[in-house]
């Protein structure tokens, strides 16, 4: 059998080579030379069909569901060469060996593919990306033309629809799930779309860029200090996160849940005995929680205090206080925690460092938990108070608070701080005033 005719065998045999080696072609079709080396997405019975036909040796499993072809000693070896090789693609998989005008025939296939992507798009921010995409492929900062050069016309296409369909459903998504869950439903692959791979930094630039929604967000789940990072959080933004760990809250009280028939008091029992307790975003998944026995919620961002904090509401005995670390800015877990609550109107607060950032952590919660939090030593007096403990601010996080009190009214939360900070030109840690602020209320009985 002719090299053309294993070809087209194994076409027929294996869904998926087709696509792979059609790949191949589209780059030999552009620029009249096959790829030297290649990574490709292909699937498990594809890559071992790839082994066969081109030698263990030159195709190398990179990660799980995609290879990487070495076609250079390929090619060497056959008679013919390259020429041969592209010739009995082309004729496995019935298609001209050459493009009508190279480039120009690229474009136009990219363009075709994505007006076709156009039609089928729901949301107006994913039909904006591809419409920009569009626009791009005029100029040479075309990212898809570059893919295609790369890559070839279909694997760029291909991965261009794979980023629209899971535009869409991060625009629709109403739940909190994981990357791979999300993954699954919107891609049918749970591996598609790996965290900080590049499928998923495409995906977070054109949520974040092409859609309003994201943006307000992204700015709802802190302030970014870049561009960057703001993009990093685009998926967040919707529901989608990395782990269980990093959607989890750490928590002291007498807290009790329910799902369904069943009652949950680790929290709760763990308190009695002095002890924290985790909860994650998908415990929470479903629960409620009725009229609770504490009066209070007191969120704090940092570890340490928090952990100081709670060895003085248990030394003194209270029973009637639900504290939460944030961590930071408040994982998925907190944020479903404060919206459990919030039918109660309970006393809630919250302390933070005394920054920018603080600042808008704290608002942050109010915004994604809707629910109304009480400055708890997060204030101008008590910056003044221990200005002297306190860190110069960097004439970036300057610029950062000035920017942000001529953008914002008079009347937001913090704002009265943000100004204390450029006033004094510091900012403090929590762990630098806490002893003698958080720790006092608790030996006062000022909780």
């Amino acid at each position: 059998m002719s090299l053309a005719e294993v070809l087209r065998t194994k076409i027929e045999a294996t869904p998926g080579l087709a696509e792979v080696l059609g790949s191949l072609l589209d780059r030999y079709a552009v620029s009249g030379r096959l790829p030297q080396r290649s990574t490709l997405h292909a699937s498990s019975a594809v890559a071992l069909e790839l082994k066969e036909i081109f030698s263990v040796g030159a195709v190398q499993d990179v990660d799980d569901g995609h290879v990487r072809l070495l076609l250079k000693s390929v090619c060497a070896s056959l008679p013919g060469g390259e020429t041969a090789l592209a010739e009995a693609l082309a004729s496995a998989l019935g298609r001209p060996l050459h493009a009508e005008t190279g480039e120009r025939a690229s474009r136009l296939a990219l363009r075709s593919g994505l007006l076709e992507l156009l039609t089928s798009a729901r949301h107006e921010s994913t039909r904006r990306y591809l419409r920009s995409s569009l626009a791009a492929l005029a100029t040479p900062e075309s990212e898809l033309s570059a893919l295609a050069s790369e890559r070839g016309d279909s694997v760029a296409l291909g991965e261009t629809a794979s980023l629209t369909r899971a535009m869409d459903a991060a625009l629709d998504n109403g739940e909190l799930m994981r990357v791979q869950r999300f993954s699954a439903l919107a891609l049918g692959d749970s591996k598609a779309l790996r965290w900080g791979g590049e499928l998923f930094k495409r995906l977070s630039t054109a949520l974040y860029e092409h859609s309003p929604e994201t943006r307000a967000r992204v700015l709802e789940l802190g302030d970014p200090v870049s561009e960057a990072a703001a993009r990093d959080l685009a998926l967040e933004a919707h529901g989608v996160y990395r782990d269980v760990a990093a959607a989890s809250a750490l928590c002291f009280g007498p807290l009790l849940y329910e799902k369904g028939a069943d009652r949950y008091g680790d929290v709760a029992r763990h308190a009695a005995r002095g002890e924290c307790a985790r909860l994650t975003v998908s415990q929470l998944a479903n629960a409620t929680v009725q009229r609770p026995r504490f009066r209070r919620v007191s969120l704090i961002e940092n570890l340490t205090p928090f952990l100081d904090y709670v060895d003085a509401l248990a030394d003194a005995g209270v029973e009637d206080e639900l504290a939460v670390c944030t961590g930071g800015q408040a994982s998925w877990a907190v944020v479903r925690l404060m919206r459990l609550l919030t039918p109660f109107r309970l006393d809630m607060r919250c302390a933070c460092d005394l920054d920018r950032s603080g600042v808008m952590i704290w608002r942050s919660l109010m915004k994604r938990g809707g629910v109304r939090l009480a400055p708890w030593h997060l204030d101008a007096a008590t910056l003044e108070t221990y200005a002297s403990r306190g860190q110069p601010l960097s004439r970036a996080e300057r610029r950062r608070i000035e920017a942000r009190l001529s953008q914002e009214s008079a009347e937001e939360p913090g704002h009265e701080l943000l100004r204390a900070l450029l006033q004094h030109d510091v900012w403090l840690e929590q762990e630098a005033f806490s002893d003698e602020s958080l720790l006092d209320d608790v030996d006062r009985g000022e909780r």
